[in-house]
């Protein structure tokens, strides 16, 4: 009995070591785990395009030292800025250079949040696989002859922990072209991953993919800072 279960338990393991090498292969295509770590600044703008036709972009900076961050959004003719620490989630808001109430503040400082949760997910992802409370899998039946299908599930970590990724794999650059997603909410998307960018830090080279597509709709994560 006790081989029988060791021979049940054998096909895991692999599968989990293999998705967890393909992992490693994207980390080591994005610039390496220790360059992402040493990123002391990120700033980027994150911004939709339908059939050719741009919304506003938000703009994100990131001071990862202390973990301080900036999102500036449009809200009608109105400007916002949110100014917050990403531990304490304590921190303040602009409307158009006056400063909000802190009675009045806490829904844009939770709005503000959830967009460095979503937006810096769409810039970062690659670089996030083995974050705590990521789980990652083989996904054969989607697996093709140019790129290995690796899927994501999450543990009690972000805000959405039901949501489901599938990422595509180019099996030369090591890239990932494509994922494809269901949503907690139900939600479903196809996007392809596309114009990948290096950028020169002190710890290394670092690539970040600035196009996501799917059908008419284009989503921009263009990185103007990183050091």
């Amino acid at each position: 009995m006790k081989i029988f279960l060791t021979f049940l338990c054998l096909p895991l393991f692999l599968s989990a070591q293999t998705a967890d090498e393909w992992a490693n292969k994207v980390m080591t295509a994005m610039g390496g785990k220790a360059a992402w770590d040493n990123v002391a600044t990120l700033h980027f703008s994150f911004q939709g395009e339908r059939n050719g036709v741009s919304r506003p972009a938000i703009l994100h900076q990131w001071n990862k030292k202390n973990n301080d961050y900036q999102v500036t959004w449009q809200r009608g003719d109105s400007t916002l800025v949110a100014d917050f620490n990403l531990d304490s989630k304590i921190g303040k808001i602009k409307v158009n250079d006056s400063v909000l109430a802190d009675s009045l503040s806490q829904t844009w400082l939770k709005m503000a949040y959830g967009r460095f949760i979503n937006d810096s997910y769409w810039l970062l992802m690659p670089t996030k696989l083995f974050d705590e409370g990521v789980f990652r899998t083989l996904a054969p039946d989607s697996t093709t002859a140019t790129h290995q299908a690796v899927k994501l599930h999450f543990g009690n970590v972000g805000l959405t922990t039901g949501d489901q990724y599938w990422l595509f794999i180019n099996k030369e650059t090591h890239f990932i072209d494509r994922w494809s997603y269901i949503l907690q909410s139900g939600g479903k998307g196809n996007w392809l991953w596309s114009d990948y960018k290096a950028f020169q830090t002190a710890n290394g080279t670092v690539h970040v993919a600035e196009k996501h597509t799917s059908g008419a709709s284009v989503l921009w994560t263009k990185v103007s800072k990183i050091e």
